[in-house]
């Protein structure tokens, strides 16, 4: 079948026409994959050439079912290391890879009634068992680069993706917003990103909200200053480090309290002992009296 290698015939993907001094906007549409065969596929190959004659801030607007993970993995350090802002808007989807670009958002903001769906990345094999195992170690790999641009994004800790990706997790604009996945909802202020109030020991988030809108922050401020994802990928890993010296220090407090603790009952217990030892040499001494003085009368009443 031949492949449509012309530019100018696209549905996939275009670019609106807007003011001057306005940021570009860019419309992500349909499959993404790394040739385009039916016209209606993302390919990075011209999504590149437009991309760079477009070199200010940039609006994505994607609906998307997804498609190939290493043409997604193109798209996403395309728009990492593009030289404006990029604003991510989600409008209807972003599945399976199309959520891989969505990642690479300065600022990723969703409608209401838009979805995120992320899992694990699947293949066809064929062969012996060997061949197998290896697509399955291959496959494992490929999982673990996608967990990194979640990671990235969001500052959830590994275990906690890893989950969401097992369960072929879909997610409400709500929830995209709460786990990190998004900065907020479409033509909101995003420096007031819409979150539910919600007593904060009630949160089943281990990782803890706070420390995931500190990291959004600091990713946001790195990539607003477009430093290379190197750096910002640096600050997140130093962040997580601090999270982790954080935890370390409190667990390390409990179990200082807890041996303090430990300690004050022994020292309450040898004391009370001590008393007990005390109470008991003094009855012995003041019956040793007793005994004397009655000896002592007796041999009064003898004489």
């Amino acid at each position: 079948m031949p492949k449509n290698r012309n530019p100018s015939v696209r549905h996939f993907w275009n670019y609106d026409e807007t003011p001057e001094g306005a940021p570009a906007v860019l419309r992500l549409e349909g499959p993404i994959d790394t040739e385009t065969w039916w016209g209606d596929e993302v390919t990075p190959d011209y999504f590149r050439q437009e991309l760079e004659a477009h070199p200010g801030d940039i609006e994505v607007y994607i609906n998307s079912p997804g498609g190939d993970v290493i043409a997604a993995s193109m798209i996403y350090t395309m728009l990492m290391e593009h030289k404006g802002r990029v604003t991510v808007k989600i409008e209807g989807i972003a599945a399976s890879a199309a959520s891989i670009v969505a990642m690479a958002g300065t600022t990723v903001r969703m409608a209401p009634t838009a979805y995120m769906m992320i899992h694990n990345a699947s293949s066809i094999a064929w062969g012996n068992k060997h061949e197998m195992a290896h697509e399955a170690a291959v496959l494992d790999e490929i999982d673990r680069g996608i967990r990194d641009a979640y990671r990235l994004k969001t500052g959830l800790r590994d275990g906690r993706i890893e989950q969401l990706m097992e369960d072929e997790t879909w997610m409400s604009a709500r929830t995209c917003i709460e786990l990190g996945f998004a900065d907020g909802y479409i033509g909101a202020d995003p420096e007031e990103p819409e979150e539910p109030e919600e007593d904060p020991e009630e949160d089943p988030d281990e990782d803890g909200r706070d420390a995931r809108q500190l990291h959004a922050r600091m990713v946001a401020a790195l990539r607003g200053s477009r430093a290379l994802p190197a750096v910002a990928y640096s600050g997140h890993r130093q962040l997580a480090a601090l999270r982790q010296r954080l935890r370390d220090e409190e667990i390390l407090a409990s179990a200082n309290h807890m041996s303090l603790k430990a300690q004050i009952r022994t020292d309450e217990a040898r004391k009370q002992l001590t008393e007990v030892k005390d109470t008991a040499d003094f009855l012995a001494m003041a019956a040793a009296a007793t005994n004397a003085n009655q000896r002592l009368k007796l041999q009064l009443l003898s004489i």
